[in-house]
């Protein structure tokens, strides 16, 4: 599973620490929670991780079986 280390209470650290801390952990992010820095780039990295995973489907049924999966589809509440 991969990991992603993120350092928070980022504008506690003075310019110099930021930049040893991070130079020291390639790939980590440093993040404030009270003023928001980083969390935009933080967002970014998890959403462009996820996008890894996702894999577009299309599929194409015959009318009888479009039907039936249709009313199965609805049976679940799952729009359709």
């Amino acid at each position: 599973m991969p990991l992603l280390d993120v350092y928070n209470k980022s504008d506690q650290l003075t310019v110099d620490e930021r930049r040893r801390l991070l130079e020291a952990e390639p790939g980590a992010l440093a993040i404030s929670a009270l003023s928001g820095e980083g969390v935009d780039e933080l967002i970014d990295v998890v959403a462009s991780r996820l996008e890894l995973d996702a894999c577009r489907v299309t599929v194409r049924l015959n009318p009888t079986i479009q039907w039936i999966a249709s009313g199965l589809l609805a049976s679940t509440g799952m729009p359709g």
